[in-house]
């Protein structure tokens, strides 16, 4: 099973699209800024969940970080994530801001200054790939509602980061 989180209108076929609204193509209507948002979905049943543009508008995003953890099978489950990267994509219905090191505290392969693991409980994940996105501010948000990408040119700063985390092998323990 995958999974879309967020989905609006990008509606995935032969994925379940999950929202907090109904519309058209929308499989699971769920508040994805609540604890347990993914409740009914078996541990370690998903291969791969998709979640563009969702976590800026999410008090609560960390919830879902561990919610996602707990679904994706553990050493083949990727996360697709996409975020908008600092102030310069801040907008009046996102509720908080990215940087680069955002996601260090869920992914096992960081390492501090001095070699150590600083971050211990809640490591679940290993960065795949990830990269900054030239995009004009809110593209993503327009591309999302016409259905068609709006690039800018590469001149400006990265406005976006997108990263790919495979869940590692760690198995998952209930409150963690």
């Amino acid at each position: 099973m995958n999974l879309n989180l967020g989905c609006g209108h990008d509606i995935l076929p032969g994925w379940r699209n999950v929202d907090a609204r109904p519309g058209l193509g929308v499989d699971l209507i769920r508040d994805l800024d609540r604890p347990y948002a993914l409740h009914g979905i078996p541990t370690a049943s998903v291969l791969r969940v998709r979640a563009m543009a969702l976590f800026e508008h999410l008090f609560h995003w960390e919830a879902l970080m561990l919610e996602i953890a707990r679904v994706l099978e553990p050493g083949t489950g990727m996360l697709d994530l996409l975020v908008p990267l600092g102030v310069l994509n801040l907008a009046p219905y996102h509720v908080r801001i990215f940087g680069p090191n955002t996601f260090d505290p869920y992914l096992s392969d960081v390492r501090s200054a001095n070699g150590s693991c600083e971050f211990d409980g809640v490591q679940y994940f290993t960065k795949w790939r990830g990269w900054t996105e030239h995009y004009f501010p809110f593209s993503w948000h327009l591309a999302r509602r016409f259905g068609r990408k709006v690039y800018a040119l590469p001149l400006t700063r990265p406005h976006n980061l997108y990263l790919e985390l495979r869940r590692n092998e760690r198995p998952w323990r209930d409150g963690a």
